[in-house]
């Protein structure tokens, strides 16, 4: 009886745990991904040069294994450089042809303050209309994410674009600064 308790119990953890693994890459195979994360620097001032955001590479994924727990794991990595289950970290898949949808990305990308226009300069604008037109041509194999994590150190959103070709992913947070 004892081994088939610690099987079920093996089993129940097994399918819990994310299997994704990552690695850090220097730079993404599409250049739609690079310039969006470089737009992402540009307006580092709308996440308080806070923002951290990561190209890496899929080294292992189970084939049935939810995007969302990848793009999790993905998350954590970026932040911790450590590929491990991780807990708290809530992810959602976006269709970006939905405007309050492509609204969330943004706001997960950078801060809730491009929901205000009133408030962003003209060259804000600009930028952010640069990169809402990157996310259209990304269509296809392409999944995009928000989402957040809350720890100690506070609350942190971030977007995620998952490029199915490559393997890659592009990690976009928003931290604002303590």
């Amino acid at each position: 009886m004892k081994p088939l308790i610690l099987f079920i119990a093996v089993l129940a953890f097994w399918s819990n745990a994310y299997a994704a693994s990552f690695t850090n890459v220097p730079a993404l195979a599409d250049e739609r991904l690079m310039r969006l994360a470089d737009i992402h620097q540009d307006l580092s001032h709308l996440h308080d040069d806070c923002g951290t955001r990561g190209y890496l590479q899929i080294a292992a994924r189970r084939l049935n294994e939810k995007w969302e727990n990848t793009v999790k794991q993905a998350v954590y990595f970026t932040n911790t450089g450590v590929n491990a289950p991780v807990r708290g970290v809530v992810a959602q898949t976006l269709d970006l042809t939905d405007e309050i949808a492509m609204g969330h990305f943004l706001a997960g990308a950078f801060s809730n303050i491009v929901r205000e226009p009133s408030r962003l300069s003209r060259e804000d604008r600009r930028a952010l209309d640069a990169f809402k037109a990157l996310l259209g041509t990304l269509r296809g194999d392409y999944k995009f994410f928000h989402g957040g994590h809350e720890n100690s150190f506070g609350e942190v959103s971030y977007a995620v674009v998952v490029d199915l070709v490559n393997a890659e992913v592009l990690v976009l947070q928003a931290d604002r600064c303590r």
